[in-house]
């Protein structure tokens, strides 16, 4: 599912209380031909129109730690941080000399997508740190770049820019329990447990962690068949140390349990604020 969050006003989506979906066309969220019915049996969460408004509102996003940029001089690598104020999970620290921890992990969060927001293109720098982001392949090449590694290396001493898949997803997160219930982060109440709605953008190493090699595969194959909203993951965080001896810290994606129907009802609130 792709949603679209433009802030251009348009028609409401389609409830899925109908027993008849016609999608709309360049709606990717359809688990078969484009116009063929679906049934309540199969209930797909389609939001091919736009959510009216969404762009005036600044959603607090999910973030991995990294040994690198701002959020380390506040918080620990590895950390799932949501805001960049409130920690969700630290993981497990390890004495590096005798390699056992000294500090235990806390438990993983239970996190459910929505939805993809939008699909674009990063450029890969040193350190990981800015550089420019394009909506299309097509301003890749326009911007002096490329998707292609061996392109790259061959072409970076002339200036070639590298750029990497960029995926935000609009996500809902169950309240852990190293978080206070106050109802300031966690505010929505749904089956006895607190949730909240932000983003999360992932690219790079952890684009591949969690959508090429979870997200992706479980919703053409997987528990996700249904739509995204169907099925929540058990999220945390592991260490990668990849072939040039470089690490840095990915998502580590469990699928949990399928999403209760007061859950889906939740959803369908959030994806279609206007259906009756």
């Amino acid at each position: 599912m792709e949603v679209n969050l433009s802030a251009e006003k348009s028609s409401p989506v389609a409830p899925v209380e109908v027993k008849h979906v016609t999608y709309p066309v360049g709606v990717t969220d359809n688990p078969g031909n484009v116009g063929v019915p679906a049934t309540r049996e199969k209930e797909n969460f389609v939001s091919g129109d736009d959510l009216p408004g969404f762009f005036d509102i600044k959603f607090p996003r999910l973030n991995i730690v990294q040994n690198i940029g701002k959020l380390q001089e506040s918080f620990s690598p590895g950390e799932l941080v949501f805001g960049q104020n409130t920690v969700l999970f630290t993981p497990a620290k390890v004495d590096p000399k005798t390699g056992k921890a000294v500090q235990k992990s806390t438990g993983p969060i239970n996190l459910t997508v929505l939805g993809i927001v939008s699909k674009r293109f990063s450029e890969k720098i040193k350190g990981g740190i800015g550089g420019q982001i394009v909506n299309s392949e097509a301003e890749v090449v326009a911007s002096g770049g490329t998707m292609n590694y061996k392109e790259w290396q061959l072409k970076e001493k002339d200036g070639m820019k590298l750029f990497e898949n960029l995926i935000d997803f609009l996500i809902v997160i169950r309240r852990p329990e190293v978080v206070a219930d106050d109802d300031t982060v966690f505010s929505f109440d749904v089956d006895g447990n607190k949730y909240a709605l932000g983003l999360w953008s992932v690219k790079g190493s952890s684009y591949t962690a969690a959508y090429k090699e979870v997200l992706a595969f479980h919703r053409m194959a997987g528990v996700l068949k249904g739509g995204y909203p169907t099925h929540n993951f058990n999220t945390s965080c592991r260490i990668k140390t990849f072939q040039t001896g470089n690490k840095a810290w990915v998502p580590a994606l469990v699928p949990g349990t399928k999403n209760t129907p007061a859950f889906l009802d939740f959803v369908r609130q959030i994806l279609n604020p206007s259906a009756e």
